[in-house]
């Protein structure tokens, strides 16, 4: 009767271990768990999200952008033909560094495809062999329209099509 007892005992244990964590589920249930873990339905997740992100930047086209740009100490060192008094030519050495830096804000402009920025600037020159031929050369402000005239006009055609991809990704 032992035996029998142990027996059953361990097949009882082995049921309970074998359903522990196991729930019951239903057809629907299995029906909108494949539907949500489908290929197709990460994929379509996805493109949904990556359009969104698309959208974003479609919409960041039309800020402004403020822009950096320089040139660190550039070295150039050339032998040139200069004229002498008495028409002879002379060749020297030429040794220099120039340095630059611009500083811009950039509106785009949807309807034309253009853009306005003001942009200020500061150049630094030195002459190597002369000490006395330093010198700094800046812009305060320059305003500065750039309008194509027969190029294509990529912002207006973002703002007719864009609106539509969000759309369509979100349904």
């Amino acid at each position: 009767m032992n035996k029998i007892n142990y027996y059953i005992v361990v097949l009882f244990v082995l049921h309970s271990f074998s359903t522990y964590g196991q729930k019951k589920l239903t057809l629907e249930d299995i029906i909108v768990q494949a539907q949500e873990q489908s290929p197709f339905s990460k994929q379509a997740e996805t493109r949904k999200e990556n359009r969104y992100w698309q959208y974003r930047l479609y919409k960041s086209n039309y800020n402004p952008q403020l822009r950096l740009t320089g040139n660190v100490p550039a070295y150039n060192k050339e032998i040139a033909a200069i004229e002498q008094n008495d028409g002879t030519i002379d060749f020297r050495s030429i040794r220099r560094t120039n340095s630059s830096v611009n500083l811009g804000l950039i509106q785009p402009i949807s309807f034309t495809g253009g853009a306005v920025s003001v942009n200020s600037s500061a150049n630094y020159f030195s002459n190597l062999d002369n000490s006395a031929l330093n010198g700094w050369n800046g812009t305060v402000y320059n305003v500065q329209l750039y309008q194509p005239l027969f190029g294509f006009n990529e912002l207006k055609w973002d703002k007719n099509i864009e609106p539509l991809r969000y759309e369509e990704s979100r349904r």
